[in-house]
């Protein structure tokens, strides 16, 4: 049977010089399993004596997260006095020479979906990197990271869900052309996920050479969703800001004939107004 605490409590691990420590927060008639109560008791005897790993498999250490520090597949313990989210140093390095990804891109090896899953961490890790360098305005060492991190994403839906954030690298680049090319070849290779073309477009919106292919993709997102609400706010607002009425407007009577919407009428009304 779990363990149920009869109150929210608190549990604080020091070095052995207590020039460290770790505070953990327990909840409240939380259960806590012999599981928990084991990693618990692991940390209370190594905390500060040698190092304290997860993997990032490892669900359900939500109390713990805020002291983690992520090297790659794993996620260092450490203390109060040394919180952050990765170890970049250690990262790179792992990610460039200790791990090994021997069979992940051979397609004659069969993944099933969990196979797929799992190997998606190692582009988590490299997004993480990504993440590290964009922050930094390195968006050229960024793009790089996010470049070999993609390779690793072998699920369609997870694939597409992390395109516009390479889009996103390119444009902060100022890399038009390439970005262009980015957009084309990933339309056509997943020409029915309607979400990554509309957020292509709404990025492309913000750069002046690009608008002509922005509103492109905006359209084509349309055509195939006209009845997204989402969508029909965000061309009429990319169409104000850009001051594209009339692509906006052209947009907007297609997706209004084909939904008869009364809030779509206002937007185009707006829209109108302003031509004037």
């Amino acid at each position: 049977m779990p363990v149920k605490l009869p109150e929210d409590t608190d549990i604080t691990f020091y070095n052995p010089n207590h020039t460290d420590s770790l505070t953990i927060h327990l909840k409240k008639d939380k259960p806590l399993w012999i599981k928990d109560l084991a990693t618990i008791q692991i940390i209370r005897d190594n905390f500060g004596k040698r190092p304290i790993y997860f993997a990032v498999t490892c669900s359900e250490v939500d109390v713990f997260r805020h002291n983690f520090k992520n090297e790659g597949m794993v996620d260092h313990l450490v203390g109060n006095h040394n919180i952050g989210l990765l170890d970049i140093k250690r990262l790179v390095n792992n990610l460039i020479n200790v791990y090994s990804y021997r069979g992940i891109f051979d397609n004659k090896l069969y993944k099933d979906s969990n196979m797929k899953r799992l190997v998606s961490n190692y582009g988590a890790a490299y997004l993480r990197a990504s993440r590290h360098f964009s922050d930094r305005n390195d968006n050229e060492k960024a793009f790089e990271y996010y470049e070999q991190g993609i390779r690793f994403f072998l699920d369609e839906t997870t694939l597409t869900q992390y395109l516009p954030l390479g889009l996103d690298l390119l444009l902060s680049l100022n890399n038009e052309r390439k970005a262009l090319d980015f957009v084309n070849k990933n339309v056509d290779l997943h020409p029915n996920n309607t979400d990554m073309i509309f957020k292509f477009g709404y990025l492309l919106s913000s750069k002046e050479n690009l608008k002509d292919k922005a509103f492109e993709l905006l359209n084509l997102a349309a055509v195939k969703q006209p009845s997204n609400t989402t969508y029909q706010y965000y061309i009429y607002s990319i169409a104000s800001q850009t001051k594209e009425y009339e692509k906006g407007i052209d947009i907007l009577r297609y997706m209004e004939e084909k939904t008869q919407s009364s809030q779509i009428k206002k937007f185009i009304d707006d829209l109108q107004a302003k031509i004037k």
